[in-house]
């Protein structure tokens, strides 16, 4: 009787390689294997001993456990377990405010999905279609520097990291004379962060401490410089 003896990892996420091995198939046997939905995902011939060892690429399918058929002369199976991943994060890193958008797969059919981003449990949601996949984007709402997590939960979770960066992202009013208050503010530093500001020639004209999601303001008086567009570090 021909037996499926080895499937090599015994789970995974698309895009995963998989090898197959199998025996008792009748010599030079013709196979086909199907794999889940796909009812052809790989061929191959037992050997003169009616074995065989081939590899095939996880396709896109739902999540779980899914069946390996090999059919030749006669037909075996064996299973594999469908894992799910969030395989796209689009940019990788960026500052706050900035629009990311990821892409998952090996999620169960009409999943509901919920996306976690760093401190947000629930920053953006989605539905997977009929074979477990989804789209999902969010703009980065303040929180500390650094590397932080992506998580995307539905029938399992699976995760992924963006990089969130520094940013001045408020200068107040952008123009004006030596004597002006400038108040000046930014995110995406780390949490209770010492800030150093830096404007033009002054290499030290303010400090500020961050908050706890890494975001502050500070506000100066323009000292003495140069005509022109003066930059502030």
């Amino acid at each position: 009787e021909p037996e499926v003896v080895s499937v090599l990892p015994a789970s995974g996420t698309i895009g995963s390689v998989i090898t197959v091995a199998g025996t008792g198939y009748a010599v030079n046997d013709s196979l086909t294997v199907a794999f889940g939905i796909n009812t052809n995902i790989q061929q191959a011939a037992a050997n003169s001993n009616g074995s065989f060892s081939l590899t095939f690429t996880i396709d896109t399918q739902v999540f779980g456990t899914t069946t390996i058929a090999v059919a030749g002369a006669a037909t075996a199976s064996n299973r594999f377990i469908i894992l799910p991943q969030v395989d796209s994060v689009i940019p990788v890193s960026g500052t706050v405010g900035t629009i990311v958008t990821i892409r998952g797969n090996g999620y169960a059919a009409g999943d509901a999905i919920t996306v976690a981003f760093g401190t947000n449990a629930g920053i953006q949601t989605a539905v997977t279609g009929q074979y477990g996949s989804f789209i999902a984007s969010w703009t980065v709402d303040v929180q500390r520097y650094g590397t932080t997590t992506i998580m995307a939960s539905g029938v399992g979770t699976a995760t992924n990291v963006f990089r969130i960066m520094p940013a001045v992202d408020s200068v107040m009013p952008t123009i004006g004379t030596v004597g002006m208050n400038i108040t000046i503010s930014g995110t995406g530093y780390a949490a209770n962060d010492k800030l150093n500001i830096a404007f033009g020639t002054k290499t030290s004209i303010q400090t500020a401490i961050a908050g706890s999601y890494g975001s502050w303001t500070s506000s100066f008086t323009i000292d003495t410089q140069v005509y022109g567009s003066t930059l502030i570090t």
